[in-house]
């Protein structure tokens, strides 16, 4: 039996919501969120050593492909979002076009679906070229220091991580072992167990080359050779020719206002128009006035997610090969049209988008003011399932992006780029105040940084809170929700949404970072528990 004893006062008496960590500040100095504390601590020693955020982001993002394989690296693409210390946005999109020989004939004659998995379902890698061409713009050190870390983790090992560990248990590793057996060669061994250390020597030798070569040598030089021949042996796409054309893209954001900020995403093809247009909505709708997470609030959010995605996956492909017109999804009219049919209660068609989270993401913010937030990504856990073992990494399955339908804008063509999923954010305030967010998780994204984004500018929450507040997500007919809103789930569920429950602290709602930049210099980041993510400052 409890006793009724008198129960002592709370030194700090919390609120109904608090956040498991406190956001943690950096005065005139800079900051870095990785997916893991490893990745971290490596972008802030090169802000220690007088780096830019661009050389700690690419610094974190290298150590990430060494210490979490499964969700990036050489073989995957890179988009990344740079904000000035004066508040201009610049676009970086390193993500691979289809093999010449990619054809909707060639692919029909095998299914009725993109393949998700083995050789024909490999791009061109875009995150090396992406890595330098970050660097040679926005970066300051030495291309041997920002890789350093990455090439001793590589090297003499690192301490294997849980959720890693889980992964290899999972059926979906076992499926891609089935792809190529390397994987198994590298990653099987009943040894790798949380914190045992694992060594990866030949990708040591492969992130050696890049810092002594650059980019070059990956796409026109030795290693192009051995992925064009790994690749063709599997009677696979890729070729020599591919890898040469390949370039990568500097780009003007799409933006919009709203609630006194300007936000910035990556245009096409990535699908970071849907953030936007999930905002706009919203702030047509009036969300800014409901109550946080109340069954009101879910339900019209989840229809705006519904309005934004279906138009990504109706109009969003690479606009070299279709027009997207980004002005009608972001306007006005379009975003009151759709508040309108959502207020009386019009349901909505569905999505189908893919939650998947073989994704890593970086923050960064530098004493200077300048900030990064870069995400990079496999497509799926290890990719294709294609690991080149002279290279010591795996290759991406980005080909699934496309679609087999012959009048779709996204369907499938050589040299062209597939719908992609990575989406980093950067945003503005009408009073100075700077912020880069960004997340893993698949179609997803942009529902999370968007959801994110809300509790900050609306709700008043710190940016930690806004970051570890209860999420919801929409996949196919099913909105998920975390457990932490249990009473709305079946609220929604009663109101005739299919509702599934996700665990408390769902890694499937993504894992967002994010770095806020007041106007007196005091920085504030957010690190995600739902995944490895730590905060460290310089």
């Amino acid at each position: 039996m409890i006793q009724p004893l008198t129960v002592p006062e709370e030194g700090a008496p919390k609120p109904a919501f608090y956040s498991l960590r406190p956001p943690v500040f950096a005065v005139d100095r800079g900051v870095v969120v990785a997916g893991t504390s490893l990745g971290s601590v490596a972008g802030a020693e090169m802000l220690r050593r007088g780096g830019t955020a661009t050389d700690a982001a690419i610094a974190a993002s290298a150590v990430q492909s060494v210490v979490m394989p499964h969700m990036g690296g050489p073989g995957g693409d890179m988009f990344l979002m740079h904000l000035d210390g004066r508040g201009g946005a610049t676009c970086l999109l390193a993500a691979g076009a289809a093999p010449r020989e990619a054809s909707l004939p060639l692919f029909r004659q095998r299914g009725t679906r993109m393949p998700e998995q083995g050789v024909l379902s490999v791009s061109v890698p875009g995150l090396v070229g992406g890595w330098f061409a970050a660097l040679e713009r926005f970066g300051r050190l030495p291309y041997g220091e920002v890789f350093g870390q990455a090439i001793d983790y590589a090297e003499r090992g690192f301490p294997l991580h849980k959720n890693f560990v889980r992964y290899l248990g999972t059926r979906h590793f076992r499926s891609q072992v089935e792809v190529d057996e390397g994987l198994e060669r590298a990653f099987g061994p009943t040894s790798l167990s949380f914190g045992a250390v694992h060594k990866q020597p030949q990708l040591a030798n492969t992130l050696r080359e890049l810092a002594a070569g650059g980019e070059r040598t990956f796409y026109r030089g030795a290693i192009a050779e051995i992925l064009s021949k790994a690749v063709r042996r599997r009677q696979g796409l890729l070729s020599l020719d591919d890898l040469a054309r390949f370039e990568i893209e500097w780009a003007e954001p799409v933006s919009i206002d709203v609630w006194n900020w300007r936000i910035h995403q990556t245009p096409p093809p990535s699908q970071g128009v849907a953030m936007l247009e999930i905002l706009k909505i919203a702030e047509q709708i009036g969300l800014d006035q409901l109550r946080l997470n109340s069954v009101e609030y879910l339900t019209q959010l989840t229809e705006a997610m519904k309005v934004a995605l279906e138009d990504r996956n109706v109009s969003v492909c690479d606009p070299r090969f279709a027009a997207v017109d980004t002005d009608r999804l972001l306007s006005v009219s379009h975003a009151t049209a759709a508040a309108d049919a959502i207020q009386a209660c019009h349901r909505l068609a569905t999505n189908d988008p893919s939650a998947d989270g073989s994704t890593t993401c970086v923050v960064a913010a530098d004493s200077a003011g300048d900030a990064v937030a870069l995400v990079q990504s496999l497509g799926d856990e290890f990719g294709s399932g294609v690991y080149v073992e002279e290279l010591g990494f795996a290759l991406q399955n980005r080909m699934k992006g496309f679609t087999l339908e012959p009048n779709h804008s996204n369907c499938v063509q050589g040299g062209k780029r597939p719908l992609h999923t990575l989406c980093p954010s950067a945003a503005i305030s009408t009073d100075g105040t700077r912020l880069v967010l960004a997340t893993p998780g698949g179609g997803t994204q942009p529902q999370t940084l968007a959801q994110v984004f809300m509790n900050l500018v609306c709700f008043g929450l710190d940016l930690q809170e806004a970051i570890e507040s209860p999420r919801v997500a929409l996949q196919g007919k099913h909105v998920l929700i975390e457990n932490r809103l249990a009473d709305a789930a079946r609220a929604l569920d009663e109101g005739g949404s299919l509702v599934a429950e996700l665990p408390a602290w769902s890694s499937v709602v993504g894992g967002c970072a994010g770095i806020q930049i007041r106007p007196d210099g005091i920085r504030i980041a957010g690190a995600d528990p739902r995944r490895d993510s730590y905060a460290i400052p310089q």
